[in-house]
């Protein structure tokens, strides 16, 4: 089991449309450099950061460049249609990485559960030939127990779940939930801490993240829960870093809250 850092971990320093853009954006090589000083021995690119709009060049040079760095790379996208997938595979393969990680839909078209479990059972043949993972991230969209019940009804050791402790919050599923549901099948952990915060006006509450360790979740118990199955590859610890005011800020404040969040996880990782 290996710690590492995500594109979305970093989001703000890529730029997020309808927000001032950093002065020097992040790209993949950047990215790279930066995991390798944080000290974390694996990166996973995600939807941010699409590779399947980057020239073979550029796969060949972040290939290149995290094997100099010694940085193990993982890759992800979004939605489950067969010829995405595999070429998402082909990108697997020139990058020398061993997972993809995508979710149920994408922000243009919803997918049910059931054209899902055919798309993947489509491809899942060919990942297991290039022993790659697939594994499937919760998101709100769908209840854990959906996604759970398609990955148990596939019953293919490439096919797993990405656990990932704050998305299904707006599902009304808390982490407990989700762990309890996917947390068998969890080949990876996507870690990300919040809380919530009352309104000024005492009307409702806001959802804000934090650094791993000063919010809602039970860090301890989370890694006490996976540790019987023996399944988790890799921890990625990932952000919701609030705006700050202004895009400098907000990146110092995205950029320490990594430091703090990396020394908590470092406790943990790999099992003692």
């Amino acid at each position: 089991m290996k710690l590492g850092v995500s594109s979305h971990t970093f989001k703000w320093a890529f730029g997020i449309p309808g927000y001032p853009q950093p002065e020097n954006p992040l790209d993949g090589e950047k990215l790279i450099g930066k995991a390798a000083s944080l000290g974390v021995a694996l990166l996973q690119f995600g939807d941010n950061y699409p590779l399947h709009t980057k020239s073979d060049e550029e796969l060949l040079r972040l290939k290149a460049l995290a094997r100099e760095k010694r940085i193990e790379l993982e890759i992800g996208t979004t939605g489950t249609a067969p010829e995405h997938l595999l070429s998402y595979l082909e990108i697997a393969r020139r990058l020398d990485a061993r997972l993809v990680r995508s979710r149920i839909g994408t922000k243009e078209k919803k997918e049910d559960i059931d054209s899902a479990e055919r798309n993947i059972e489509a491809v899942l043949a060919k990942f297991g030939e290039q022993r790659v993972l697939l594994v499937l991230e919760n998101y709100e969209m769908h209840p854990v127990k959906q996604l759970a019940d398609l990955i148990a009804r596939v019953n293919s050791s490439t096919l797993g779940a990405c656990l990932d402790t704050g998305n299904s919050i707006a599902a009304l599923e808390t982490p407990d939930v989700v762990l309890d549901a996917l947390a068998p099948h969890a080949l990876c952990l996507h870690i990300k801490d919040f809380r919530f915060k009352r309104v000024d006006y005492g009307l409702g509450y806001s959802v804000e993240g934090c650094p791993v360790g000063e919010g809602l979740l039970n860090v301890e118990s989370i890694f006490s829960r996976l540790k019987p199955y023996r399944k988790l590859l890799s921890v990625v610890l990932e952000q919701w870093t609030p705006y700050q005011g202004n895009i400098e800020d907000t990146l110092v404040v995205q950029d320490r809250w990594v430091a703090e969040s990396l020394v908590v996880l470092n406790r943990f990782v790999p099992w003692s």
